[in-house]
């Protein structure tokens, strides 16, 4: 019985353990899929050689500084909020068809 219990306790020992290496792979897969978005479809104009160099760094915690990004809350945050906007004045990226569904959703699933 004691080997059953310990057999038990080591299987969710290392349940836990995987499902942890799992989500941390799986957030750093979301952040590269989302760079590559930001990377194709914001730095033309917001990279170093851009226009609008001032106005966004596509770095993590530079985004959250500036309060581009709020952790967890995609619709509190502006950068998500100008992908989604219907005025095309206003919507990111500026003078281009919107982003198609999939990479919005992958933006705002690095968000949450």
């Amino acid at each position: 019985m004691k080997n059953w219990k310990s057999f038990i306790v080591f299987t969710c020992l290392l349940l836990v353990i995987f499902g942890s290496y799992q989500s941390a792979e799986a957030q750093q897969n979301l952040a590269q899929q989302a760079y590559a978005i930001f990377e194709q479809s914001c730095l033309n104009c917001h990279g170093p050689n851009g226009a609008f160099t001032e106005e966004i760094i596509i770095e993590h915690t530079a985004l959250i500084e500036t309060g581009a990004v709020v952790p967890g809350k995609p619709i509190a945050s502006e950068l998500y909020r100008r992908l989604l906007d219907k005025d095309p004045a206003k919507r990111m990226p500026l003078g281009q068809p919107q982003l198609r569904a999939a990479a919005i959703l992958t933006i705002g699933n690095w968000i949450q």
